[in-house]
C-alpha cells in the first residue's frame, strides 16, 4: 500500500468520526486535516475523504430506515420545490465533495505556507 493510499483509508474513518462527534459543519476541519496530511492535491484527496463518508453516511441511513429515509428525501425535495427524492441525496453527496474540497485545499496551502 503506498503512502497516498494510506493516507486516504486513514482519512475518511477520521472524517467520520469528526461528523458523528462534532456535527456535519465541522468536517471541514478533518478536511483540513486531510489536506495538510495529504500535501501536493489536498483538495483531492480532501473531496474523496469527506464525500466517501457523506455517500457511506446516506447509505447507512437507507440500509437502516429505508421507509424514513426515503420520505425524509421526498419532504426535503417538496421543500426544494419538487426536487427529486434521488438528487436531495446526490445533492447531499456533492455537498460532501465541495467540503472536502475546500477544506482539503485549505490544509494543503497551509502545509505549502508552514514550510
Amino acid at each position: 500500500m503506498k503512502a497516498a493510499d494510506f493516507r486516504l483509508a486513514a482519512g475518511v474513518p477520521a472524517v467520520l468520526v469528526v461528523h458523528l462527534v462534532f456535527g456535519w459543519a465541522w468536517t471541514i476541519l478533518a478536511a483540513v486535516g486531510v489536506g495538510y496530511w495529504h500535501g501536493r492535491r489536498g483538495w483531492l484527496a480532501g473531496a474523496i475523504c469527506v464525500g466517501v463518508s457523506f455517500v457511506l453516511l446516506i447509505l447507512y441511513n437507507f440500509v437502516v430506515a429505508p421507509g424514513p429515509t426515503v420520505r425524509m428525501g421526498t419532504v426535503m425535495g417538496g421543500i426544494l420545490q419538487n426536487v427529486p427524492a434521488w438528487a436531495v441525496f446526490a445533492l447531499t453527496g456533492l455537498i460532501g465533495v465541495l467540503i472536502g474540497t475546500a477544506g482539503g485545499g485549505l490544509g494543503s496551502g497551509l502545509r505549502r505556507i508552514m514550510r
